[in-house]
């Protein structure tokens, strides 16, 4: 999803520039409220319950479906004051279409609850395919017709109405409505805290971009994007669904406490195996990438993408604690950690962005570096789980990645000025591949070994399958 959400981009950004991504930026900090903090708090909560009927979807998708719709109004109504705040006429008719996105974001909360809660994770990853590929498929003959912002707009309101209908009817659930007391009652104990949890996590990435637009304009608001845009691909790509699964997988450790050391450690390294290395070689290769790909409109956002891009290495440890405490029920010790995240996140943006994109984005990568012993603390204090259990295992892929980093640099400089971007970038990335490889077999043979037990057995089964043994 990821990779074609990338393609997406790849394609509309030299055409649209910065602007588009900007103003869409500004009207989803209000329009993405409800899929980013409401539509995961159902979800999150019908996962929480351990005993759940039917009524708990019913009533789950009419508390969804009136809430969305109220949240919509709401939207409508603030396009004219953010119109006249930003000096932007086009949020205006931008504000009043994107009112009907979060009843689009949050109708399938439901359903996406009941795959999560049966490990079927089939429906949700079709589910993303294919809306991601008809959003696309509408947003880039939209761009191509010139249609500038709203290739973007009609982008995200099919992909959201494709998403919707794929899921529910992939999964063994009717949509239907209802209200029970009983059931209703069941609700607040799970609801209550995430809600507080998500919406501090919907301020620390939503409400800061809102201060930066209002300090630089919707031009460098989009350039910012960008940059976020590409650190936020590799915590999706290599964090968040291994996350998903281990929210729930942990959840045998409620009980019994037996062998979870020894899951964090797996958790932990698994999550930092291929994070890590995409985050430093990432940043590494960001000159080649904006000067192959886009052009002097983007470029004042090549550092600010080397900087945010490293900050996906601090979501190895929150993604690991926030897994460890939603499966273990320490929502209300979860939702106090996004609190301070999401207080320290505004008082960063609002000191740093006076002072323009570039101590801005330094500003904005720093924190979760300087806020890690939190979740840490929490985690030891909630959890029984020592730092040293999350921090240990990241040790060796951590060194094995900062290696491989100041290789490319390397490499990138002397190759420059000799090999075309086209050329160099793949290059480039496989050299970084098998030095990253032979870095992590060094520090870690063990590993090395059950990996290369594995690629024999996958070659073996894969030759026989094919016919190609002797």
């Amino acid at each position: 999803m990821q990779g074609f959400g990338f393609l997406l981009f790849a394609i509309q950004a030299p055409l649209l520039g910065p602007r588009p991504f900007g103003l869409m930026s500004v009207v989803m900090v209000f329009a993405g409220f409800v899929e980013q903090v409401l539509g995961e708090c159902a979800s999150e909560t019908l996962i929480s319950l351990l005993d759940i009927e039917d009524a708990h979807f019913a009533i789950m998708n009419t508390l969804g479906a009136a809430v969305s719709l109220l949240f919509g109004a709401g939207v409508y109504a603030l396009a004219g004051p953010l119109a006249r705040w930003f000096g932007e006429p086009e949020l205006l008719p931008l504000g009043h279409t994107m009112a009907l996105l979060p009843l689009l974001s949050v109708v399938a909360a439901p359903a996406n609850a009941a795959c999560k809660r049966a490990m079927q994770f089939r429906p949700l990853a079709l589910r993303s395919i294919v809306s991601l590929i008809a959003g696309g498929a509408v947003g880039v003959a939209l761009t191509l017709m010139h249609f500038g912002v709203w290739a973007l707009v009609w982008q995200v309101m099919t992909q959201k109405l494709v998403a919707a209908v794929v899921l529910w009817q992939a999964v063994p659930l009717r949509l239907r409505f209802g209200v029970s007391g009983r059931h209703l009652a069941d609700l607040p104990r799970y609801a209550v805290p995430l809600i507080v949890s998500r919406s501090m996590s919907w301020a620390s990435g939503s409400v800061p971009r809102f201060i930066l637009g209002s300090f630089l304009g919707v031009n460098d608001l989009g350039i910012m994007s960008l940059a976020l845009r590409l650190s936020d691909i590799a915590v999706q790509v290599f964090v968040v669904p291994r996350y998903a699964v281990a929210r729930v997988a942990l959840r045998e450790y409620a009980r019994a406490r037996a062998g979870l050391g020894d899951a964090i450690r797996q958790l932990v390294f698994r999550y930092a195996l291929l994070n890590f290395p995409a985050c430093v070689g990432a940043a590494v290769l960001m000159p080649t990438l904006f000067h192959t790909w886009l052009d002097a409109r983007w470029y004042p956002g090549i550092v600010p993408a080397q900087l945010l891009l490293l900050m996906g290495m601090p979501a190895v440890t929150l993604y690991t604690v926030g897994a460890l405490l939603m499966a273990l029920n320490q929502q209300r010790a979860e939702a106090w950690l996004e609190s301070a995240q999401t207080i320290a996140a505004l008082a960063v943006v609002l000191i740093a962005a006076p002072f323009g994109l570039l101590v801005s984005a330094a500003a904005i990568a720093a924190r979760p570096f300087a806020l890690l012993p939190l979740p840490l603390l929490m985690a030891a204090r909630r959890c029984a789980v020592p730092a040293a259990q999350i921090l240990r295992p990241q040790l060796p892929l951590l060194l094995a990645s900062l290696g491989m980093g100041a290789v490319l640099a390397l490499l990138q400089r002397i190759l420059t000025p000799w090999v075309h971007g086209l050329l160099l970038l793949p290059l480039l990335v496989g050299t970084g591949a098998a030095i990253y490889a032979a870095l992590v077999a060094l520090l870690d043979p063990p590993f090395a070994a059950r990996t290369l037990e594995r690629l024999k057995s996958w070659w073996r089964r894969a030759s026989a399958t094919l016919g190609l043994e002797p």
